[in-house]
């Protein structure tokens, strides 16, 4: 294995492996601080789709690691990027407020009750989850419309060594209800 001083750029996963929430986890701070001593860069790669850039731009700075918009690429932004192969889509999202702005920028995204006209559900990691949602999208999805899921994760790491549900639990949910799966943006699990 080539040591650190020999590296180009460092991709890097948050969840699980900088922190766990609120925690940083044990010699992260130090990497970093021997990664902006030897100036060799670091790209942040999170299936996250939670929360925005700015969310975790602020997290990592609250943690004083040295960091840039730039350094973060999430699969929300993932997912926007190919939304960009339909022309003006409407988008049904399951995925919180945070994912919701972002594609807003970007797309027509719809998020309350059902709509007449939708080209694609986006389903994401959502912790502001409803069971309308849940109904509208399995709707859409019974109408053949497309599907992507903005990752694979079936399980988030929190402090203390716990898990909760994530995207991939709800392309199960979904597979089982419609019978359809998704295509998956996110890094493999």
């Amino acid at each position: 294995m080539k040591k650190i001083s020999e590296k180009k750029i460092f991709f890097l996963d948050m969840d699980g492996t900088i922190y766990h929430e609120s925690k940083l986890i044990d010699g992260a701070k130090e990497f970093f601080e021997i990664l902006v001593e030897r100036n060799i860069d670091y790209i942040f790669l999170t299936n996250n789709s939670s929360k925005n850039n700015d969310t975790y731009l602020n997290k990592l700075r609250g943690f004083n690691i040295p960091c840039k918009m730039e350094n973060i690429y999430t699969s929300v932004d993932a997912t926007i990027d190919y939304l960009k192969k339909y022309k003006d889509p409407v988008v049904y999202l399951v995925g919180t407020n945070d994912f919701y702005l972002a594609l807003a920028k970007h797309y027509n995204v719809k998020t309350g009750p059902y709509y007449d006209h939708v080209d694609v559900v986006v389903i994401g990691f959502d912790t502001e989850l409803t069971y309308e949602k849940l109904r509208c999208a399995t709707w859409h999805l019974e109408n053949g419309v497309d599907y992507i899921a903005a990752n694979p994760d079936l399980r988030c790491p929190i402090e203390d060594g716990r898990y909760i549900p994530d995207c991939g639990t709800l392309m199960y949910m979904f597979e089982v209800t419609t019978g359809r799966k998704p295509f998956v943006i996110g890094k493999p699990r």
